[in-house]
Order: C-alpha cells, then structure tokens, then sequence
C-alpha cells in the first residue's frame, strides 16, 4: 500500500470524506433541546460562553461557513464602541506634523474598533481550552448522527485522516510546502478524529453514547450550562429497527 492509500484526505465538505470536516452540513445536532445546524455553529458559539446574543447570531446563520463569518467578526454582529457615539472628525489642512483626513482612514479604524470589541467577548482562555471543546463538539456530531456519521468514522479504515490546510489554518489541519517535500502543521482535527475513530471501533464504545460536557471547560449555551445526553437505550432502540445499517457502527 502506497503512502497515499494509507492517509483519508479532505479540503472541502463535498469531498470524498468531507463529512469529517466541521463545515459539513446535514450532521445536525440538538443541544439544552435546541436545533444546532453543525458542530461548527456549536464550536463557534462556545467561544463566546458569556455572551447568549452573539451565540444566538451565530447559531442563526445559514451555513457552517457563514457561522465561522459572524464569530470572526467578518459580518459585523452590531457591536457598539465609542467610536460609534464620538463627534465626528473635524476636517483639517495637511501640515508637517498633522495626517490629513482620510474617509477610508476613518472607516478602518472604525472597523478595527468594531473588531477589537468584538473579539474582547471571547471567551479568555480560548486558546487553551479550544481543542477540548471541538473533541466535545465532534462527539455531539457522533451521538447526534450515530449511523452517518459513525459509519463515515469506520470507512476510514486504519488509515491516518487529515485535514488538508492552509498554512494559517496548520493548528487544525496539515499544509504542503512549496517545494513540495513537507506536510507542515499538527493536524489536530485529524487527530481527534483518529482518536473518536479508535473509540468507535472499541467493542465497549458505550461511553461513546452518553455525552457529558467536561466540568472544568464551564460551557455555556444561550444562558444556561450543557446538559449531559444519555442516549444509549435510544442507540440500542434504533439498532433494533436499522439492523443493517447500525451494524457496522455498533460493537
């Protein structure tokens, strides 16, 4: 077996294995009772556990990828600054020492004010605690879509499963140099993945179906903290009334 038939590839959500990228759509999930569209509107609703009226922005949008939109700040989500009630500037002639008014100016550094604001109700210790939440948020996609998803888990064999990046996208996933001799990145979705995978596959993958959110990553949904989600009779309820398509995602 070459080096390529050993590793399960994707870019976008219609590839082949697309269903294993956070961006795929039909994996909905029900969280606290409420609609999730995928678990990139989950993912990018926890970083903003504090605030219920971004998440509930977020959780609105359309698709996954307009989701990874408002969280970033690309749509603006109507955060108010102090820029927003200042006096406008007063026009001025250009001297040595003063820059002169600049519309285009003016509205960057708006934007930029309207962003920093934005980005301030993240939550603070995103960046240490984001690669638990999205192992949580792909578990909620596999007890949410045990068979789709389960299955798509199990058709990648043994095989090592990465999520082809750009380079400013490398935490998640892996990029290819330019001389072309490297994959560069540390593919951490496709890590956890392999790891829900591996799970999976374990004849006492029970734990699987019960999702409790980690105590200490304190997640917040609309208001209210995560509930735990026990479905395990409901699995073992589907799997007598889908036989043939549960079998290959039960032990």
């Amino acid at each position: 077996m070459n080096i390529q038939n050993r590793v399960v590839s994707f870019l976008k959500s219609e590839d082949e294995f697309g269903g294993l990228s956070n961006l795929a759509e039909g994996y909905p999930l029900l969280i606290n009772g409420v609609s999730v569209t995928s678990s990139e509107h989950l993912y990018q609703a926890l970083k903003f556990s504090d605030h219920p009226e971004i998440q509930g922005r977020i959780l609105k949008a359309g698709t996954p990828a307009e989701a990874v939109k408002i969280a970033s700040n690309k749509v603006l989500v109507g955060v108010q600054t102090a820029l927003s009630r200042r006096v406008p500037q007063q026009k001025f002639a250009v001297t040595s020492q003063i820059k002169p008014y600049s519309e285009k100016a003016e509205e960057s550094a708006k934007k930029l004010a309207l962003k920093k604001a934005h980005d301030a109700k993240i939550r603070p210790d995103w960046n240490q605690v984001k690669l638990e939440v999205m192992d949580f948020c792909l578990r909620a996609k596999l007890i949410n879509n045990w068979v789709q998803f389960g299955e798509l888990l199990r058709s990648t064999e043994d095989r090592e499963i990465v999520l082809k990046a750009l380079k400013k996208e490398s935490y998640w996933g892996l990029f290819t140099s330019k001389d072309g001799y490297c994959r560069c990145g540390y593919n951490h979705l496709g890590r956890l993945l392999m790891n829900l995978r591996d799970e999976l596959n374990d004849p006492d993958n029970e734990p699987l179906r019960v999702l409790v959110p980690p105590s200490h990553l304190n997640l917040m949904f609309l208001g209210s903290k995560i509930e735990p989600v026990d479905r395990t009779d409901h699995l073992r309820q589907v799997g007598t009334r889908f036989s043939e398509q549960v079998a290959e995602v039960r032990p």
